[in-house]
């Protein structure tokens, strides 16, 4: 399999930058999950699962069991949309 290109928008970066502020101690998982995703989007090893209402189409992955990364992706890209709690992100 060939990895996709990441994309992802100001605001994810934004998002993302003061989330690792906040929680520095997931900056390794975040990679590798990030990696995994490019990969195999449709990974289980981080519980990676279909969204429903708003979001349907996209995907949401468990960084652990509070905070979670919603993403869509096609045959070349992964797009991130957004990173933080559950409520925040759903």
């Amino acid at each position: 399999m060939t990895a996709r290109q990441a994309i992802s928008s100001g605001r994810f970066e934004k998002k993302l930058k003061k989330f690792l502020s906040l929680h520095p101690e997931f900056r390794s998982t975040i990679i590798e999950i990030v990696d995994t995703i490019l990969i195999d989007p449709i990974s289980r090893k981080y519980k990676s699962h279909k969204l429903s209402g708003v979001l349907r189409g996209c995907f949401g992955v468990s960084i652990n069991s509070s905070y979670r990364i919603t993403y869509a992706f096609d045959e070349n890209n992964v797009y991130f949309l957004n990173i933080g709690s559950h409520d925040d992100v759903y």
